[in-house]
């Protein structure tokens, strides 16, 4: 059992090197040259993979031998979906920010920064909303496979904003520097709000 949640450890590291890897402006360029699409094909061929890649490593996480670390009730299921229903609600809605063509849409296609609805409290609404999510799924679920999946997703995530975040200031610059400054990256500043008011 030990085995089977190292290799679901692994495949998740192998997933988030591919994901990061596959971002980056090298790899993309030489994507495009060696394979002669266009940039929304390339994107939407990325998210083709990446979803799919996702969904084969949830499917061993939840095929594999674990045990559960304590028994669900009714409390710890209405704990789990204080988690796990505005986790999903706020992820469909930070999607909607992107309009219809998420799969296809470049950096090009569209310069705005979004700093409005979602975006006006945090920075990262859709990683919030699947933080939230998985925790839901893991009070809800408390297997030690989701406890480690849930551990890998938070730990790429934080690792992974920094580097996204150098990819949006080189994109928007001194806007997006303005809008770092004054907006947390995953949590609204609640009380900081009230006292300014």
């Amino acid at each position: 059992m030990i085995a089977q949640h190292l290799i679901l450890m692994l495949l998740w590291a192998v997933f988030g090197f591919l994901h990061s890897a596959l971002c980056t402006k090298k790899v993309k360029q030489l994507v495009l040259e060696v394979m002669k699409t266009p940039p929304r094909v390339f994107r939407a061929s990325y998210i083709c993979f990446a979803a799919v890649s996702l969904l084969c490593v949830l499917y061993y996480n939840f095929t594999i031998t674990t045990s559960r670390m304590y028994d669900s009730t009714i409390l710890t299921t209405f704990i789990a979906a204080t988690f796990f229903l505005p986790g999903f609600v706020i992820m469909i809605w930070s999607s909607l920010a992107f309009g219809k063509n998420i799969l296809t849409r470049t950096a090009s296609d569209n310069a705005m920064l979004h700093t409005s609805g979602l975006y006006s409290y945090v920075r990262h609404p859709l990683y919030s909303a699947t933080f939230l999510f998985i925790i839901g799924l893991l009070i809800y679920i408390p297997t030690y496979a989701n406890t480690v999946t849930v551990a890998c997703i938070i730990s790429y995530t934080c690792l992974a904003i920094p580097l996204e975040e150098k990819k949006l200031i080189n994109l928007y610059g001194e806007d997006y520097l303005t809008y770092k400054a004054k907006t947390p990256a995953l949590f609204p500043y609640f009380f900081k709000k009230k006292r300014e008011k």
